[in-house]
């Protein structure tokens, strides 16, 4: 008999520029799991993605056309415990076309409802998610995780969403089919046999709880050219963002007016600027979370099973931030003047740098940093 397989699918802190940490205790702690990804929406995708690979029935009877799977595991799944379990389920990514012809990969988020088919393209629909009201934990988690190649952050992911989502077990997998398949993130293991897709659950669910909120990027340069910027989600500041610079009317160190920067465990990234004494723009964009989507996949056998629902990243939101200032302003003054460069003090997160400018002159020299530079705007 065929198994049918139901879809289980920086240390500096900135006195440079007057920036505080003002989150108490917000030092972001390591991703869970594998290395992390590059944070980013799921690409869409062309031709199937090469860790995608035609599905068949764990039991090796015969499958399906036009299915894959892609990152996750298969594992025994049981809500009265693993030795229950009458076959594998998959725990992971689907591949499935979106309503725009294209390729893409999702999870799971209806357990009863048969894995999909490539052959016809899936539609977007509404679907509620009671354990993740606001939306804020599944957009995170799909921008931050979704294109995971890893098979134990698929599976993780898969476990967080049919808790979101609370959607109902069936019979294969519980002796009240109308029980939820994740009712309790702290149980995983015991319906699992898996302590490791449960630990990393819990860990994903933290992470998406600390940047649930709205991602903000902050940029800052003073006149002698060098600058920061600074990358928060709510009060949570933000390690390893990729931040693009870009600059008007000056060049980075490379020569170029376009660079990357990644941000520190302070959530802040440091930069430098030349030029010529003119006005000089520098512009700073990050990637940030958008709504999930969800789609209905279209069953791989539509003759007496439901379709499945999958969610999958939006596409990603681009949040930018610009600060200019003059480069190199003259003195007030014409007496002679030794300007010492500002120093950047590395402190523990919950402490306040401060930088020191001296000048030596005939009369009193000021003993805070250089002008601010000009506020930044989002």
């Amino acid at each position: 008999m065929q198994v049918m397989l139901i879809c289980v699918v920086s240390l500096v802190s900135l006195a440079l520029l007057g920036w505080h940490n003002h989150a108490a205790g917000a030092g972001v702690p390591m991703a869970p799991g594998p290395a992390r990804p590059a944070f980013g929406p799921i690409p869409m995708i062309g031709p199937i993605p090469a860790n995608c690979v035609e599905h068949t029935s764990f039991d090796g009877g015969p499958d399906y056309p036009g299915d894959y799977r892609c990152a996750g595991l298969a594992i025994d799944y049981h809500l009265a415990g693993v030795a229950r379990s009458p076959a594998p389920i998959w725990a992971g990514q689907w591949l499935f076309v979106d309503d725009h012809d294209v390729y893409r990969t999702g999870l799971c988020t209806f357990n009863r409802g048969i894995h999909p088919t490539t052959n016809e393209p899936s539609v977007p629909i509404v679907q509620t998610f009671p354990k993740d009201p606001s939306g804020a934990k599944r957009a995170y988690l799909t921008w931050a995780y979704g294109h995971t190649t890893d098979g134990l952050t698929a599976a993780g992911l898969w476990t967080m969403f049919h808790y979101y989502a609370q959607d109902a077990a069936g019979s294969n997998r519980s002796a009240n089919a109308l029980a939820p398949l994740v009712a309790s993130l702290d149980r995983v293991s015991e319906a699992s046999g898996r302590q490791d897709i449960e630990d990393l659950s819990i860990a994903l669910d933290a992470e998406a709880e600390r940047f649930s909120g709205t991602f903000v990027v902050d940029v800052q340069l003073l006149g002698d050219g060098h600058g920061a910027v600074r990358v928060m989600s709510g009060a949570m500041l933000r390690e390893g963002a990729t931040v693009m610079l870009t600059v008007a009317g000056a060049v980075f160190g490379d020569d170029t007016n376009t660079v990357s920067v990644t941000t520190d465990s302070t959530g802040v990234a440091l930069f430098e600027v030349s030029g010529p004494p003119h006005d000089v723009t520098v512009t700073a964009s990050i990637s940030a979370p958008s709504a999930a989507q969800v789609y209905r996949g279209t069953a791989a056998d539509r003759f007496g099973h439901l379709p499945q629902t999958l969610i999958t990243a939006g596409p990603a939101a681009i949040i930018v931030s610009s600060a200019t200032t003059t480069l190199n302003p003259p003195e007030a003054t014409t007496t002679t003047t030794t300007t010492v460069a500002p120093s950047i003090t590395t402190q523990a997160q919950t402490t306040t740098s401060t930088i020191d400018a001296t000048t030596t002159t005939p009369t009193e020299a000021p003993t805070t940093a250089p002008q601010a530079p000009t506020t930044a705007t989002t």
